[in-house]
């Protein structure tokens, strides 16, 4: 869990190349009051797997923290 500009934000690392949203990744944004949950994969791309939960390829990892504003 990263915390910036009072909003929190999750992480989750897998293994597999085509990640899936999880009950328990609902469970935990709504426990923890999560913005996003991104689930960084070895594979190509990011794309969105559901409600505030989005696939983020490795190789994608630093634009995807920029596009958010959770790096400089």
């Amino acid at each position: 869990m990263l915390t910036s500009r009072g909003a929190r934000w999750g992480f989750e690392f897998k293994r597999v190349d085509a990640p899936r949203a999880t009950k328990s990744m609902q469970i935990a944004r709504n426990d923890l009051g999560l913005r996003e949950i991104l689930v960084v994969h070895p594979g190509p791309g990011t794309h969105r797997l559901g409600d505030g939960v989005s696939a983020v390829g490795l190789g994608a990892l630093g634009e995807a923290l920029a596009a958010r504003k959770l790096v400089r």
